[in-house]
């Protein structure tokens, strides 16, 4: 047998809030030096990726040819047949979403993607940490500060004046909704 093989790829990506899609492929396995490279597609468009691929480990980059995005990376850790793991947004290193995959040598996959991504949703430890993500990424980027309280020593969150200015804005923006007599469901976002 060479030291290649060719996989196809078969998945789902779910973020929070129930967006959620479908990605499929194909890749390289180069099974002397455990890497890979291969091709992508999914709503946002091709990708090229690129990773290592063991037996029960597959973790790989993701780079979209048509969007300057950062990379994608995804890990997967095998599970009862399936490939069921993360994503995380590399340069901010925060928490992207969960993800589920099938390879195949042969063409043939045990289940029916479509269906899948129409009832996925992220699990309660993707959610916690979906919400850690959020919080750490606007402590980085300066909407908040974490401070410990003097007397208890506990961990405390704050807004910073930066975020203060965001939430003012977003307060009067709910205020001109309310007042301008619109009904919920006919207000576009």
């Amino acid at each position: 047998m060479g030291n290649i093989i060719e996989y196809g790829i078969r998945g789902i990506w779910i973020k929070a809030f129930g967006e959620n899609g479908l990605f499929r492929g194909s890749f390289e396995h180069y099974k002397k030096e455990k890497k890979l490279e291969g091709r992508l597609r999914d709503y946002f468009g091709h990708s090229t990726i690129k990773g290592d691929f063991e037996k029960n480990k597959l973790s790989f980059e993701k780079t979209y040819d048509n969007r300057k995005g950062e990379p994608i990376l995804y890990e997967f850790e095998k599970q009862r047949g399936i490939w069921v793991g993360k994503f995380t947004y590399v340069n901010e290193k925060i928490f992207g979403g969960e993800t589920s995959c099938e390879l195949s040598n042969d063409g043939n996959y045990k289940f029916d993607w479509e269906e899948i991504v129409r009832h996925a949703g992220l699990s309660p430890q993707g959610a916690e940490e979906y919400s850690r993500g959020i919080l750490e990424y606007m402590i980085q980027t300066g909407f908040l500060i974490k401070t410990q309280d003097a007397e208890t020593g506990e961990n405390l969150i704050s807004l910073t004046e930066k975020g203060e200015k965001i939430a003012q804005d977003f307060d009067e923006l709910e205020s001109a909704i309310k007042n301008s007599g619109t009904p919920d469901d006919e207000i576009p976002f």
